[in-house]
Formats: structure tokens, C-alpha cells, sequence
């Protein structure tokens, strides 16, 4: 017994184009797929703009930035490891990158006024 399907498609000759047209829809739909599944995450949990640490206020970031900083020197106090806790979450990871630059920035500051023959 032959196989049928191989003698169905036998008399159709290949269309590049039809092939390239397939794919470019295929495409497409993903593409429309992977937006909605994104947006229903973002609708799920409630993502907004907030949640980026350069969006906020600089309120936020300066409390954020000064509870770290006591946070982490009551770990270094107690022994403990404390790059797990700053690197568990962007906003702390930003904030000790603002808290260094601002401190780099002073002891520079400091460091130039010693060194001034004034």
C-alpha cells in the first residue's frame, strides 16, 4: 500500500512567496500574542511607572537611600552578609548606587580642599 499523502501533493509546485507571505502572518501573530500576554501581566499585577526606581520622587529615593544605609550597617554590625538583601530588589540596588556616587562625590570634594594651598 503507498502512502497517500506523499501523491496528494505531488502535482503542487512550491510558491516562494506563499511561503514568505506564511511566515510574515505567523509572525505577526505571535508577535500580537506576546503583546497581550504582556499587557494582561501588566494589568495582573498592577504594574505602572512607579515601580522603576528612576521614576521616583526624589523623596522616595532619599528615604529609600537613608533606610538602606541603616539597614546595611546594622548587618555589617551583626556579621552578617549584606549584598544578598541590596541586590534582591532594583530600587536598592539603586539606592546604594546613588548613596556611592554621592559619597564618592564628597570625599572628592574633601580630598581637593585638603590638598588646596589655602
Amino acid at each position: 500500500m503507498k502512502d497517500q499523502n506523499a501523491n496528494t501533493n505531488k502535482n503542487i509546485k512550491f510558491n516562494p512567496t506563499n511561503l514568505n507571505k506564511q511566515f510574515e502572518e505567523n509572525k505577526k501573530n505571535n508577535n500580537l500574542n506576546i503583546n497581550n500576554n504582556k499587557n494582561d501581566i501588566d494589568d495582573e499585577y498592577n504594574v505602572n511607572n512607579n515601580y522603576y526606581p528612576h521614576k521616583q520622587t526624589i523623596q522616595q529615593i532619599i528615604i529609600n537611600i537613608r533606610d538602606l544605609f541603616f539597614i546595611v550597617l546594622e548587618m555589617i554590625i551583626d556579621k552578617k552578609n549584606p549584598l544578598p538583601f541590596i541586590f534582591a530588589f532594583e530600587t536598592r540596588i539603586f539606592s546604594l548606587s546613588i548613596f556611592l556616587l554621592l559619597f564618592g562625590s564628597l570625599l572628592l570634594l574633601l580630598a581637593s580642599l585638603m590638598k588646596s594651598p589655602n
